[in-house]
């Protein structure tokens, strides 16, 4: 809120270094006074913005940029940038970039989310499916579902390393050892559209959907069964009512 009501006007309107004012806004904070930000689809690269000078500096194509519409960023615990473009994936050491993915099967890869995985690595979110970045190997996982597929807005990986992806139109998939768990308007989603998780409080998770918000919070719950009546040979026994039944003539 401070970053938005102290720099609205200065940065987001006023700044003559960047070269629009609309914004799909997503960022990443170095110390307290500076940011790095994409625009996604508003295009126009990675901006860099120095809060307590009010400057901005754009890093594009013409600087190593894999793509110019930038839809995720990551700092690395190593202070490395992981930029994710439309074109590709982009790592930035603060004086070049390392481009990754600019052509898989002859075509270009979005990549929408960076998330660093629980023992080191990055999962990524794309166009076309789960992406692993592990060092400078990146592969793709498979699963045999149309997750394999999917475009992914968004990659949460829980307390129990499941992977939660956030599809364009084929709801959530739960992603764990292999398998594959899928949740869809049938469960209860308001929409298969889903664009965002955020999990709060541990296990519950909130999903924001095309039609609006859904929580969502699993449960190994097993209900019990209770027979309350048998059929046999067209025969009904109530089983409601306590009765010896001899095993071998149930029905007398």
């Amino acid at each position: 809120e401070p970053l938005i009501k102290g720099y609205h006007y200065s940065f987001l309107q006023n700044n003559q270094d960047l070269p629009s004012p609309f914004y799909y806004l997503v960022g990443a904070f170095i110390g307290e006074d500076a940011l790095w930000i994409g625009r996604g689809w508003a295009g126009g690269g990675l901006i860099h913005y120095d809060m307590k000078h009010n400057k901005a500096t754009v890093y594009t194509e013409n600087q190593g940029l894999v793509g110019d519409s930038v839809w995720a960023l990551h700092l690395s615990s190593s202070g490395d940038l992981l930029v994710g473009t439309s074109q590709g994936l982009s790592v930035f050491n603060g004086q070049e970039f390392e481009n990754y993915l600019e052509s898989v099967e002859g075509d270009s890869l979005a990549i929408y989310s960076i998330s660093p995985k629980e023992k080191g690595g990055f999962w990524l979110g794309t166009s076309r499916g789960l992406y692993l970045k592990a060092g400078n190997e990146i592969r793709k996982v498979t699963s045999g579902t149309g997750l394999d597929s999917a475009l992914i807005w968004k990659v949460h990986q829980d307390e129990k390393d499941r992977l939660w992806c956030a599809t364009d139109d084929l709801g959530v998939f739960i992603y764990s050892d292999g398998l594959t768990t899928r949740l869809t308007t049938r469960d209860g989603l308001a929409d298969n559209s889903i664009y965002d998780i955020h999990e709060y409080p541990a296990g519950t998770f909130w999903f924001a959907t095309g039609g609006g918000i859904t929580s969502y919070r699993s449960s190994t719950y097993q209900p019990g069964i209770r027979l309350t009546s048998l059929t046999y040979h067209n025969k009904v026994a109530d089983l409601s009512i306590p009765q010896r039944i001899n095993p071998y003539r149930p029905f007398t």
